[in-house]
């Protein structure tokens, strides 16, 4: 995977507090193309939250970590089983009930009030409250957020996931997003107009010599005889060598040296010794 050295969404929020307008709506459009993309392919991510969405140095988002994703649900295709991180899980998903791609609208739902707000719309210190008040509770709304900002969120974050599906099928037509060029969106030519402080990174030289020798895609493609171990990756530095085989351990044809059996006599010498040692220095 390529470097993307703005870090994650999560430590991004904590450097910099909660996000402006701009730079809310921008990486919301982004999410959303990124969900439309998958959804359309018959992916559900399942674990959609900051910590999993990650930036690259121009500002650009990008959806990471796969693990509980799964593929080829389309259409009223419902799966189930629980999965994913409580706080941003969507409530079909806590109440154990059949679900499809409406979970990672909730979550989304979740990330962008994080973004515009620094908090959890329905975390208040303890994660129990938080999981029953996403199952029955609206969200509360601070006084001074964007109507329009409000309205996509209330939308996300539907209790019906039947309701859910609707808002999103024509969320680009949004008000909220009146400002958004979809298509430079989705072909990652938008710049944004915004500036985030990236989260501080330590980074030793030999780190950042291997960093940037894994991003550099000019380099000279590995040897064929190793191609099919990367066959699918947009790229495969050389330097990565297929790790050799552990050796069988050497198998002795010595017995193995049974351990000293303990008598009576070995006892009562070891007792003997220590109350030894214990009086001589008494003389």
């Amino acid at each position: 995977m390529e470097y993307l050295s703005r870090g994650d969404l999560l430590d991004i929020m904590l450097t910099n507090g909660p996000f402006p307008i701009s730079a809310t709506r921008f990486l919301a459009a982004e999410l959303i193309c990124g969900l439309q993309f998958l959804h359309s392919r018959g992916i559900i991510h399942r674990d959609i939250k900051p910590d999993n969405i990650l930036l690259d140095s121009t500002g650009h988002l990008k959806i990471a970590d796969f693990g509980l994703a799964v593929m080829n649900i389309f259409g009223d295709t419902n799966i189930s089983g629980w999965a994913g991180t409580r706080l941003y899980m969507a409530p079909e998903i806590l109440q154990n009930k059949p679900y499809n791609t409406a979970v990672d609208w909730f979550s989304a739902g979740l990330v962008i009030y994080v973004m515009a707000t620094g908090k959890h719309p329905f975390y208040r210190g303890k994660i129990g409250r938080a999981l029953k008040a996403i199952i029955n509770d609206d969200p509360v709304f601070p006084n001074e957020m964007d109507p329009q900002l409000k309205a996509i969120i209330n939308g996300l974050l539907d209790k019906s996931a039947e309701s859910r599906q609707k808002f999103v099928e024509n969320i680009r037509d949004h008000p909220f997003f009146m400002e958004i060029n979809w298509t430079d969106i989705e072909e990652a030519t938008a710049c944004p107009s915004f500036q985030l402080t990236p989260p501080p990174v330590m980074m030793t030289s030999d780190t950042m010599k291997d960093v940037l020798c894994f991003t550099e895609a000019n380099n000279t493609p590995i040897a064929e005889t190793g191609q099919n171990l990367f066959c699918g990756f947009t790229f495969a530095n050389e330097g990565w060598k297929v790790i050799e085989s552990i050796p069988k351990p050497i198998i002795s044809n010595r017995r193995p040296v049974k351990p000293h059996r303990r008598t009576f006599g070995t006892i009562v010498k070891d007792a003997f010794h220590r109350i030894w040692r214990r009086i001589k220095p008494w003389k």
